[in-house]
């Protein structure tokens, strides 16, 4: 799936983020004419996105897990599976994710659960679903 715009993630028992950890890539401050110009990518009438993004914080407050969980999930809705990651779950319990993503025209909500398999070295996708 190419050219989907991501809005929001929301993961529970990734790494050492807390649950609901979220990243939202949608601003919710009030919109100027010059942030729409210079700041903004404006996806569909009234939906904006950032162009850009930082993330700023002190050493050892997951700045890192943040940019992982990023990948991660772009990697499930570019590939449709975790294949350069594996590692990450490992050592975590039952990762729930929850990730808002915009393509061709429709806002979608995804809902999937995510496993690590010792038997076959895989990331397993359990109770899946899209609205």
């Amino acid at each position: 799936m190419k050219d989907f715009k991501l809005l929001k993630v929301v993961s529970s028992n990734f790494k050492l983020c807390g649950d609901n950890f979220t990243i939202s890539l949608v601003p919710i401050a009030n919109k100027t004419e010059e942030d729409k110009e210079y700041e903004l990518n404006n996806i569909y009438e009234n939906l904006y996105t950032f162009t850009t993004i930082g993330i700023v914080e002190k050493n050892a407050s997951g700045k890192t897990t943040a940019v992982e969980l990023i990948d991660v999930v772009y990697e499930i809705l570019s590939n449709f599976r975790i294949r350069n990651r594996v590692n990450l779950f490992k050592t975590s319990k039952n990762t729930k994710l929850t990730i808002y993503f915009y393509y061709d025209n429709y806002l979608y909500k995804y809902l999937t659960e995510l496993n690590y398999s010792t038997i076959s070295n895989t990331v397993n996708f359990d109770n899946e679903k899209i609205f």
